[in-house]
């Protein structure tokens, strides 16, 4: 074990919480090799998210009902979807929830982040080839988080899909995740408007001090 983890620092700590004494011959051949799979890169351990759709919507104050509302009004339509909320608000998870409540539940749901990528790749993982998200998301729905973060190739690219695809049921949903309702100097005036034909906003938890406790007990569970 100590060979194994020194090849890459200290292995995670969780992964060496298993080992328990008398260590047991099983469990350790088990551990060596899920340590082996992180240090070769073959293998990524989920990460734990707080929020999570439980978590998001537990509680019942008239704020976050609205929102559950506003979800299943939203996803009987196939138009594009724009959701506002600060970062950790759970844009992500409305936006799943709209796919899973949607008549294309049965179909993939494709999620890109516009933050991590630079313009060039971001519009070739979007729209070039086979593996193209949009291509992989046929049927299904394309989400696209931290949109305002789209650079110009990609915005002129994602209009032109939206014009030509619009009544397409083979082509996916399109909804996409703003930080903040301000955050929208960098997009064109016509794809910000193809884009906000639905919108949602994610409320601030300042507004669902009735919640706290529920969400709380939810998080520490």
């Amino acid at each position: 074990a100590i060979a194994l983890v020194s090849i890459d620092g200290a292995a995670p700590a969780e992964v060496i919480a298993n080992l328990r004494t008398p260590i047991e011959r099983e469990r350790l051949r088990a551990v060596l090799g899920e340590i082996a799979q992180i240090v070769s890169g073959d293998h990524v351990r989920p990460r734990l998210d707080l929020v999570t759709w439980e978590t998001l919507f537990a509680g019942d104050s008239a704020t976050i009902r609205e929102l559950a509302r506003r979800i299943r009004l939203i996803a009987r339509s196939d138009e594009p979807v724009w959701i506002a909320g600060h970062d950790g608000s759970g844009r992500a998870i409305v936006a799943r929830g709209i796919h899973d409540r949607s008549s294309r539940r049965s179909h993939p749901f494709v999620a890109l982040n516009a933050g991590a990528l630079a313009d060039e790749s971001l519009s070739t993982k979007l729209f070039t080839g086979t593996h193209a998200a949009v291509a992989l998301a046929a049927r299904g729905t394309l989400f696209i988080e931290q949109a305002s973060h789209l650079g110009p190739r990609t915005q002129r690219e994602l209009l032109e899909f939206l014009d030509h695809t619009r009544g397409d049921e083979s082509r996916p949903r399109v909804i996409v995740g703003f930080e903040s309702e301000k955050v929208t100097s960098g997009i064109s005036q016509d794809l910000y408007y193809r884009l906000k034909v639905l919108e949602i906003e994610i409320p601030p938890l300042v507004e669902r001090v009735r919640d706290l406790e529920e969400i709380v007990t939810r998080m520490l569970q």
